[in-house]
């Protein structure tokens, strides 16, 4: 005697009944799914093909930008060697210098505005042509705008086929509606890429990307080879005894020749050698905040130009969806 739940027979015309009813289920369930798949079908593919491509082109133009800042981004090292070179410092200086001297020679009486003004515009001008370059990126920012505008209304085009055609005969209707989807897309390509209309957005891009009033290194950076060459000269003037005193006995300590080639050649390497420990004194102490202040203009900047390029994108997409729907609903 087995143990346990009671076992029921199974009567051969109820299995028959059950399987009729599930086979009858089933077959419901499918029609009913189909007939609700060719109605809401055009809206609802249209809606998961604009997400899934939208996620995707989005996704190429965030790795377009970041790799288009990320080039401004390395050109800051260079930079800073160059504000920072012992050679590059001094000719830098002494070219601020000569403007400044005309200035205040044009007009002495605003000296200290002209000073201001002539050390600020050579600051400005500075990271202009060794990081921001405007105009060359502003080139390079309308040719990413190009790219992706035509992408994304390719994009669109077949968003709006793979939506309105699917439930239909596609080749009927494809060969119907590509063309005029075509015939748009092309229409707002021609009018992007009119030279007036590039003209106003380059020089839009170059608003943004040149630099602003406060941009530049510090004023002691630019004024200090010039400082530290007068004190070295009033020294020299005051102290002249003193100094050639000493030249001289540490050239006898040396068993150098006492000549006044010698003793000039000397002065000169203790005048430089004192200005490149200065320099490098304060390249420790002021490097990294100078290449940040510069990081956090790249960054400002990065902001604009992300909205300015995604504004111009959306307005294309608007015109290209508004003149679509126009033509999808002509075709119904």
């Amino acid at each position: 005697m087995i143990r346990g739940l009671p076992r029921a027979e199974l009567n051969p015309l109820c299995g028959k009944a059950c399987f009729a009813i599930m086979l009858c289920a089933v077959i419901t369930f499918s029609f009913t799914a189909a007939c609700a798949a060719q109605t809401d079908q055009p809206h609802e593919r249209e809606a998961e093909f604009e997400k899934r491509d939208r996620v995707l082109s989005e996704g190429l133009l965030f790795q377009d930008l970041d790799a288009f800042f990320n080039r401004r981004i390395e050109r800051v090292g260079p930079y800073s060697d160059w504000a920072y070179g012992w050679a590059s410092s001094y000719a830098a200086s002494y070219m601020t210098a000569a403007r400044v001297l005309l200035a205040v020679w044009g007009d002495p009486g605003e000296w200290r505005a002209n000073i201001i003004r002539v050390i600020r515009e050579d600051q400005i001008q500075s990271v202009t042509q060794r990081v921001l370059k405007p105009q060359e990126d502003a080139a390079e920012l309308s040719g990413l705008v190009d790219r992706h505008t035509a992408s994304r209304l390719f994009l669109l085009e077949m968003q709006i086929l793979d939506g309105r055609c699917a439930a239909k005969a596609d080749r009927a209707c494809q060969a119907a509606l590509h063309p005029q989807l075509s015939t748009v897309s092309s229409a707002i390509m021609a009018e992007r890429l009119k030279p007036a209309v590039q003209a106003v957005e380059s020089a839009a891009f170059v608003n943004i990307l040149s630099a602003k009033a406060d941009d530049g290194v510090g004023l002691f950076h630019v004024v200090r080879p010039l400082t530290t060459r007068l004190v070295l000269l009033v020294l020299r003037l005051t102290e002249l005894a003193s100094i050639v005193l000493l030249i001289s006995a540490g050239l006898r300590m040396v068993y150098v020749p006492n000549t006044a080639i010698t003793r000039f050649l000397v002065a000169i390497g203790v005048a430089w050698s004192l200005d490149f420990a200065i320099l490098a004194a304060e390249r420790n102490w002021n490097e990294q905040a100078f290449k940040e202040s510069v990081y956090a203009g790249l960054e400002s900047q990065k902001r604009e130009v992300t909205t300015a390029v995604t504004s111009a994108l959306d307005s294309t997409e608007s015109s290209f969806l508004a003149a679509a729907r126009a033509l999808v609903q002509e075709m119904k």
